[in-house]
C-alpha cells in the first residue's frame, strides 16, 4: 500500500501510495465536513501530498488530533488521506 523509495538507513527516504492501492483499506468521509480526525498516537505523519500549509498536528506529548486548516487547498492536492502512525 506504502512504497518507501531512497534515502539511507531511512534518513531521505519518501513514502508514496503504490499503484496497487487497495481502496477496501479507506474509509469514505464527506471533506466538506472532515475538519480534524483524532488520532491518540506518539507521532504521524500524512503520506499523502496536502500543503503544508492546509493542516496541523495538535497536541503536546503526543499527537492527539490532525487538524484540516484550509479544506479547498488541502483537499486539492489529493482525494485520500493517509496517515503513517507510530504507537
Amino acid at each position: 500500500m506504502i512504497d518507501r523509495e531512497g534515502g539511507i538507513l531511512g534518513i531521505g527516504r519518501s513514502e508514496t501510495l503504490s499503484d496497487s492501492l487497495d481502496l477496501s483499506y479507506f474509509t469514505a468521509a464527506d471533506k466538506t465536513k472532515m475538519q480534524e480526525l483524532e488520532l491518540n498516537v506518539r507521532k504521524a505523519e500524512l503520506v499523502t501530498p496536502h500543503p503544508e500549509n492546509t493542516f496541523h498536528f495538535e497536541g503536546e506529548d503526543q499527537t492527539e488530533k490532525l487538524i484540516i486548516d484550509n479544506p479547498e487547498d488541502f483537499w486539492s492536492a489529493s482525494r485520500y488521506l493517509v496517515v503513517v502512525i507510530k504507537q
